[in-house]
């Protein structure tokens, strides 16, 4: 595999991961914020929400820019490659970004625990012990009781230990055309990586 392809499978990876991880932020107003994972590695991204179900993350490394735009609405999710001026397209199932974590706890105490509440980043949270059915893994979770999104997740594993947190919330009305695909851009029907790339 050469360093090229590395590249874009890693941040394509590392993109879609944290997009994944932002599913679980509900968020009634518009807010940009930054989201930092730290697992070793030092992962950076630039989150913009607007309503319960649209979102934007922008991450750059490795000297690439991917951005990601979620469209609940539309049921698509949306990955630009700035550089190129393409994007490819993706299903998405209709949802909202919904946290939904007291009636979580209520409703599987057995996996959801309840732990109190702490101050992270100026705002008051709750927080609570999550459970893998599966895995048997724990995380620990803090979600913002004025906001309601998550602010904060560890895992609650040793040695190696993986945290996520939002950083630098800011309220403010944000441009629709951040939720939309820039005009010049065309649509790239390749598959995100060939089997050939993974090699």
């Amino acid at each position: 595999m050469n360093n090229k392809t590395a590249a874009r499978i890693c941040l394509a990876l590392g993109i879609l991961a944290l997009a994944i991880f932002s599913s679980s932020l509900a968020f009634a107003t518009e807010y940009s914020a930054e989201q930092v994972q730290y697992d070793g590695v030092r992962m950076r991204v630039v989150v913009y929400s607007k309503g319960t179900n649209i979102r934007r993350l922008e991450q750059t490394a490795m000297r690439k820019t991917v951005i990601v735009i979620l469209r609940c609405d539309k049921h698509v999710c949306w990955i630009l490659d700035p550089r190129l001026k393409t994007y490819k397209e993706l299903p998405s199932k209709p949802a909202t970004f919904s946290s939904g974590w007291k009636n979580r706890a209520k409703a599987s105490p057995k996996t959801t625990t309840f732990l109190g509440t702490e101050m992270v980043n100026g705002y008051l949270c709750d927080k609570y012990r999550e459970t893998d059915p599966e895995s048997k893994k724990h995380y620990i979770i803090w979600v913002s009781k004025k906001l309601e999104i998550i602010f904060k997740v560890m895992t609650d594993e040793s040695p190696k230990q993986t945290t996520i947190e939002v950083k630098n919330v800011k309220e403010h009305k944000l441009n629709n055309d951040l939720f939309e695909i820039p005009k010049g851009y065309r649509k790239d029907k390749a598959p995100m990586w060939s089997k050939n790339d993974l090699k």
